[in-house]
């Protein structure tokens, strides 16, 4: 004989439709990270595009391939942080370079969630290039005078204050 039975899945497909929904209408990166077997579960065409990876190229891969070499080591301790403690939520700020070289800014916000029976870390990207490339400009602005191109008075000022201090300190 046989045995069979039937399962209502419908609910099941209508939230993961909704998450596909919401997760690719973000203006912003969003990853699904299996952090307990590093890999990349999923990424929208946010970040993809502004990568410029296809799906396959980042899909199963570490989150650490995409980390540029200059934040490789924080963002590894924020990975042994999240797989060593009950932390329910991450924010930081790392940079990541795109398939041609070129570095962007992202801030990061991390929020643990489950998912096929497993905790897994649900990541936002915001993209904040622009406002670091201003950010610059106007440190640029405030400390250099505009016609030499030297330090203005009061960034030299504070210059020679820690000149001063090191020193004083190690003689």
């Amino acid at each position: 004989g046989y045995y069979g039975y039937v399962m209502d899945i419908s609910e099941f497909y209508e939230k993961e439709r909704l998450f596909r929904l919401l997760a690719e209408n973000n203006p912003n990166g969003v990853i699904l990270y299996d952090f307990q077997e590093d890999r990349i579960v999923y990424a929208n065409r946010v970040l993809l595009r502004a990568l410029k990876y296809q799906e396959e190229e980042v899909i199963g891969k570490s989150v650490l391939a995409f980390v540029d070499p200059k934040d490789l080591e924080r963002a590894e301790r924020i990975i042994e942080k999240v797989k060593a403690g009950p932390t329910k939520s991450l924010r930081a700020t790392i940079r990541v370079p795109t398939k041609t070289g070129k570095v962007k800014w992202f801030k990061l916000v991390g929020h643990m969630v489950i998912c096929k029976n497993k905790e897994q870390l649900l990541i936002t990207l915001v993209d904040i290039t622009m406002e670091k490339k201003r950010e610059k400009r106007l440190f640029y602005l405030a400390t250099t005078d505009r016609l030499t191109k030297l330090l203005n008075r009061h960034a030299g000022i504070k210059m020679f204050e820690n000149l001063l201090y090191q020193a004083q300190r190690y003689g």
